[in-house]
């Protein structure tokens, strides 16, 4: 593209268009050394700390460093260190990377809340405006560009939403179930049931039980 650049010396909308495409290619080049998610820098990271699984591992590091927070908090036992049943050169990796990847992570999330979404919010706001103001004064142009905008743009963001639900969406509720749980009243022992079926307790026999009747002495007729 720089090439065209230089050889075809574009102007106007066919300029801005290869400068855009350049600058995208770059920012996609620049997302794979976010090596704190799964990148192609993140297998060459991994293949060069001679690990078997970094990104796995480091996870179930980071949730028993919470646990184990948790659990002196509250005065229970912490639980035992996953790093534990590794080979010993992937320990100080593991929790190396463990410690780098949440960073990241919230670092991508500030990134997006604070840059990128408002970035598309605008974006998607002036299609919209564009396009109705080409459909009042027949702008044709207008038209088009706004259509263009939101038919590609928000493809691909359905696309990627779709994506993360159908990866992270039973974790998701699962989570969000045991955060009810947590937060609402006092959990109770008794079993679901149907409305307005009473409770009963189940008595059960010595088969049940899985033991049998003691044996009965012989007692002798009476003449």
């Amino acid at each position: 593209m720089v090439l065209a650049i230089s050889l075809g010396a574009p102007t106007g909308f066919a300029l801005r268009s290869l400068n855009a495409l350049i600058l995208a290619l770059l920012m996609s080049v620049a997302q794979q050394f976010a090596f704190y998610m799964r990148t192609d820098m993140y297998f060459v990271l991994q293949e060069c700390l001679d690990c078997k699984n970094l990104y796995a591992d480091a996870w179930g590091y980071t949730r028993y460093a919470a646990g184990t927070l948790w659990a002196r908090a509250a005065g229970r036992r912490p639980p035992a260190d996953p790093t534990l049943m590794l080979p010993r050169h992937e320990r100080r990796p593991v929790k190396l990377y463990a410690a780098v990847m949440p960073l990241g992570s919230l670092v991508t999330l500030a990134v997006f809340a604070y840059v990128t979404g408002p970035i598309l919010v605008s974006l998607f706001v002036g299609s919209v405006r564009a396009l109705a103001d080409g459909a009042g004064s027949g702008n044709a142009r207008q038209i088009l560009d706004g259509a263009l905008v939101i038919g590609v743009e928000g493809t691909l963001q359905v696309l990627f939403l779709w994506l993360l639900l159908a990866k992270h969406g039973p974790k998701l509720r699962r989570a969000a179930a045991r955060l009810l749980r947590a937060c609402g009243p006092g959990r109770s022992d008794v079993p679901d049931r149907a409305p307005g079926r009473p409770v009963t307790a189940e008595v059960r026999g010595p088969a049940d039980l899985g033991t049998h009747p003691a044996p009965q002495p012989d007692v002798p007729e009476a003449q």
